[in-house]
């Protein structure tokens, strides 16, 4: 292999190992080792025109399992739309951070949503809330297209993830 190619996968691999980093004015390099998904109704927009509302729980620490349920509506999701049969999925807080989701919707199809961890905050009591951002397949072999999808805070307010003090780490 020569060097240029050598060099490319050296960064390339490299790359893949670097934890998700929130600067702070205060505060040196931090990431989260145990992030949650937040219990509150959060929103997301899917790039085919849908409109999403999740409502998650999660077991208690450590675990990092979750369930819940969703709505989707090309207009606003709290005016009706499809609802999800099962939901359940987890958060892996390896690197960056991500959410692994599967949900039967009511009307016959599935879908798997897959999303990373970005835009990362601290907060006032020194934890860390992050939105998400990924893709979403149709798991129920209808040919449905995929769409990417993201969720930071639109309509609410309210971010997908969050990090508590405790398991912040600088």
């Amino acid at each position: 292999m020569d060097g240029l190619k050598r060099l490319v996968l050296v960064v390339a691999v490299a790359s893949l190992s670097v934890p998700l980093v929130a600067e702070s004015a205060q505060a040196a390099p931090t990431w989260c080792k145990a992030w949650r998904v937040n219990g509150q109704t959060w929103y997301a927009r899917q790039s085919n025109g849908f409109n999403l509302l999740f409502t998650l729980r999660m077991g208690s620490p450590p675990s990092a399992r979750f369930g819940g349920f969703a709505r989707f509506n090309q207009g606003d999701p709290n005016q009706g739309g499809v609802a999800s049969q099962f939901l359940g999925g987890g958060v892996n807080s390896d690197g960056v951070g991500s959410i692994l989701m599967n949900v039967v919707w009511t009307n016959g199809s599935s879908g798997q949503y897959n999303a990373r961890a970005y835009d990362v905050e601290r907060t006032r009591s020194g934890g860390l809330t992050a939105g998400l951002r990924g893709t979403a397949v149709d798991t129920s072999g209808s040919g449905a297209p995929g769409a990417s999808w993201n969720a930071n805070g639109q309509s609410n307010g309210i971010r997908p993830l969050f990090c508590s003090a405790g398991a912040v780490v600088h």
